[in-house]
C-alpha cells in the first residue's frame, strides 16, 4: 500500500506521476530509445525567470519550508502559487484564458496519511477552493486527487480511494453537468486504476497498476469521459516495450494526439513518447529524448500541437531534473525555461495560449523522492 500511494503522490501524471510507484528512482512514468531531433541540435535557451519578479502569491524562497509550489509559465516568466496550509501545491490543468486552474495539494509528505486533495484556483485572485470531485458520483470516496483536465477544464480527471484501502479508482468529473463518473476496473488490470486526462471530445487516457512491481499500463478509451460503456480499449505501447515496461499517458488533445513517458522497467531511465492516430484505429507511436539528457518526459499537448515537457540530467546515481521545455511540434527544437540554479521544475501540461504549468521544488528535495 505504501508503494502504491507513494506512486500516486509523486509522479508525473504528473499523473507528472513520477515516483508514483518507484520514488527511490525518481521516476514514475517514462520510456524507450530516444527519438532524436531531426536537426540534431542542442536545446535552445528560452527566457529564464528572474527570482525577483513574482506575480503569484508565492516565491522560490517559500521552498525553504514547502515541498512543492505550483507554477504557471506565461512564455516569459514563472509565476508561483502555494495553497495556504499545504506543503505541496501542483497545478495540473489550466483554462484556455489562463484565469482558472485545477490541481492537487498535500499537507504532509506522508503519502499514506495524506494521498492528496483536489483544488480549483482563481489565478487572478489567488483563491483556492478545496473540492472532492467524487462527491458528485453515486459512490463518494474519502480522497480524490486531480491528475489532469481537458483543454477547456470541462473534464477533470484523477485517482481516488478510501483511507486504509490499497485499491484505487479513476474519476472523470464533468464540470458542465456536475456529475462524476467512477472508473473501477479496466479489463486485464488489477490493484488499482486511474484516469490521467481527457480531451473535450470525451476521450479518456486511463491506466492501471500491474503487480508485482506496480508498473503502469496505458490505454485510450474513446468516449469514456461521457460515461459511454466503450469496450474499444486502445493499448498505448511504444516500440520496444515489453510486459514489464512502465507506460504513462500524460496528455491528449482534440485530435487524439497523445504524449507521455515510458521506461523499459521501473528502474530504467524514462523517455517521452508521442502518439498519433494512423487512421486504422491504432496509433503510430514514436519515442522522444532530449539530446544528452538522462531522462525525458512529454507532459502535455495543446490543440495547436505544441508540446510541453521536462528532462533530467545526470546518471543513475545522481539525477537532477532540468528545466521545462516547449516544442512547437514533435520534430521541433525545444525551447527551455529554467527556474534557476538549485531548483527543479516539473511540467504537467500546456494550455491553448502555450502556457506551461506544473510545480517547482529544490533539486535537493527532488533527489530525496
Amino acid at each position: 500500500m505504501l508503494k502504491l500511494l507513494s506512486t500516486l503522490q509523486y509522479g508525473a501524471f504528473r499523473y507528472s506521476f513520477r515516483s508514483l510507484v518507484h520514488a527511490a528512482v525518481l521516476s514514475l512514468l517514462m520510456m524507450l530509445l530516444g527519438y532524436a531531433f531531426a536537426t540534431g541540435a542542442e536545446p535552445a535557451a528560452g527566457d529564464s525567470h528572474d527570482a525577483g519578479t513574482v506575480l503569484g502569491n508565492a516565491t522560490l524562497d517559500d521552498l525553504n519550508t514547502l515541498t512543492r509550489i505550483a507554477f504557471i509559465h506565461d512564455g516569459h516568466d514563472f509565476h508561483y502559487f502555494a495553497m495556504p496550509g499545504q506543503l505541496s501545491t501542483v497545478i495540473v490543468g489550466l483554462s484556455p484564458d489562463g484565469k482558472t486552474a485545477v490541481g492537487w495539494s498535500t499537507y504532509s509528505n506522508d503519502p499514506v496519511a495524506d494521498p492528496g486533495a483536489t483544488f480549483m484556483l482563481d489565478v487572478q485572485t489567488w483563491t483556492f477552493t478545496a473540492i472532492n470531485p467524487t462527491q458528485y458520483s453515486s459512490t463518494p470516496y474519502s480522497w480524490a486527487v486531480a491528475r489532469g483536465a481537458s483543454p477547456s477544464l470541462r473534464y477533470v480527471t484523477g485517482i481516488a480511494g478510501n483511507t486504509g484501502d490499497p485499491n484505487t479508482v479513476g474519476f472523470i468529473w464533468d464540470r458542465l453537468t456536475n456529475k462524476t463518473r467512477i472508473v473501477t476496473t479496466i479489463p486485464g488490470c488489477e490493484n488499482g486504476v486511474g484516469v490521467s486526462r481527457a480531451n473535450d471530445q470525451g476521450d479518456a487516457l486511463e491506466y492501471c497498476f500491474v503487480p508485482p512491481d506496480y508498473h503502469i499500463n496505458a490505454l485510450l478509451v474513446p468516449g469514456n469521459a461521457e460515461g459511454t460503456e466503450n469496450t474499444a480499449l486502445v493499448p498505448l505501447v511504444p516500440s520496444g516495450a515489453t510486459a514489464a515496461s512502465n507506460i504513462s499517458p500524460l496528455g491528449i488533445n482534440s485530435w487524439e494526439m497523445i504524449v507521455g513517458e515510458w521506461s523499459t522497467t521501473l528502474s530504467a531511465p524514462n523517455q517521452g513518447f508521442f502518439a498519433r492516430p494512423n487512421g486504422l484505429g491504432q496509433f503510430e507511436i514514436m519515442s522522444y529524448k532530449v539530446p544528452n539528457a538522462y531522462s525525458t518526459t512529454l507532459s502535455g499537448i495543446n490543440d495547436q500541437g505544441v508540446i510541453a515537457g521536462n528532462y533530467a540530467d545526470g546518471d543513475a546515481t545522481h539525477i537532477t531534473r532540468g528545466p521545462i521545455f516547449k516544442l512547437s511540434n514533435i520534430d521541433g527544437r525545444p525551447v527551455l525555461f529554467d527556474p534557476g540554479e538549485g531548483y527543479s521544475a516539473q511540467s504537467w501540461g500546456i494550455n491553448a495560449l502555450g502556457w506551461i504549468h506544473g510545480y517547482v521544488q529544490t533539486v535537493a528535495t527532488a533527489l530525496q523522492q
